[in-house]
């Protein structure tokens, strides 16, 4: 990692998982990592699950990318199963442009 490079992990516990809504976001509270606010947030479908990382950073500020690695485990009765690696399909890297795309189309959502 060069000296300009950061990292920060997040974790978040959603409780009550098998009567959560389909179609409806869920957020951790906002923490703040690298002086820019975060949030994990999933989302439930009947396809499957999707996990996002958000970044409310200003849309107009400069560009930045972000390398990320998503770990989920499973608790049934306080016992974990062994923690899943999700990685993106086609890049571990998203940039700036993706990522301001994403967090205005969930906010679009989550009203």
């Amino acid at each position: 990692m060069s000296s300009d490079e950061k990292s920060f992990v997040m974790r978040h516990v959603f409780v009550d998982f098998k009567n959560l809504n389909d179609y409806t976001f869920y957020y951790s509270a906002k923490e703040f990592h690298c002086d820019i606010p975060w949030k994990l947030a999933i989302l439930p479908k009947s396809t499957g699950l999707y996990v996002y990382l958000v970044c409310s950073k200003f849309v107009k500020s400069e560009s930045f990318s972000i390398d990320a690695r998503v770990e989920m485990g499973y608790f049934k009765d306080g016992e974990a199963n062994s923690p899943k690696s999700i990685i993106p399909a086609d890049s571990k890297q998203f940039d700036s442009d993706l990522w301001k795309e994403l967090c205005q189309k969930s906010l679009t959502l989550s009203k």
